[in-house]
């Protein structure tokens, strides 16, 4: 008489389910459904798309979300040429500056702009190497941009704002927690690169 023992061993049943259901739950351990798609190289297509998600729903909401609403209730135009020439400019910047150190996260520190799915690996070069949160200038620099274009002293207050909220979220909450995270690593990062300002160089 066969027991359980004389039964190879991905045929044994889980519980009381048959034979054939416990091959399938093997095969769904084994293989599960997101590395059937090969063409996403799994996490990090899921990487990918969680960094492009959450820029879209953050960032995303400072720069194209919440402006629109101060142009509509404060009746702002488009400048003229000119300015429009420099607000290009300062757009264009501001996006290169902050889609470059979001590739920087995902690249370099294996990790998204989401503090709940942070980077890893401390990331300390590029434009991190000039100054430490250069993200937050690439989105003070986008809403100058959009300031600029529409000549609005609301938009340029949006962007004090957003200055003094991102100073405040770097000092209470960033700093500390990449203290606790990387150690060392980041006493040392911290004391050769500078907050917001880049030291000048001879």
């Amino acid at each position: 008489m066969r027991t359980v023992k004389d039964i190879p061993a991905d045929l044994r049943p889980i519980g009381r389910a048959a034979p054939p259901v416990n091959r399938a739950l093997r095969l769904r351990r084994s293989f599960p459904l997101h590395s059937l798609h090969r063409g996403s190289k799994g996490p990090a297509m899921r990487l990918l798309l969680h960094t492009a998600v959450f820029v879209a729903l953050a960032p995303g909401a400072m720069i194209t979300g919440t402006p629109p609403i101060i142009v509509w209730l404060s009746d702002a135009e488009v400048a003229g040429t000119a300015a429009i020439a420099i607000a290009a400019v300062v757009l264009a910047a501001g996006l290169a500056i902050f889609l470059w150190c979001v590739a920087d996260f995902v690249t370099r520190g294996r990790g998204t702009p989401d503090p709940n799915r942070p980077p890893s690996e401390l990331v300390v070069h590029g434009l991190f190497g000039v100054v430490r949160n250069p993200m937050y200038i690439g989105v003070v620099t986008m809403i100058a941009g959009e300031a600029v274009l529409l000549l609005s002293p609301w938009l340029a207050a949006w962007a004090a704002a957003a200055i003094v909220a991102f100073h405040v979220r770097v000092i209470v909450y960033e700093e500390p927690t990449l203290a606790r995270t990387f150690g060392t690593s980041w006493e040392s990062y911290r004391a050769r690169v500078p907050r917001w300002l880049p030291r000048p160089r001879f």
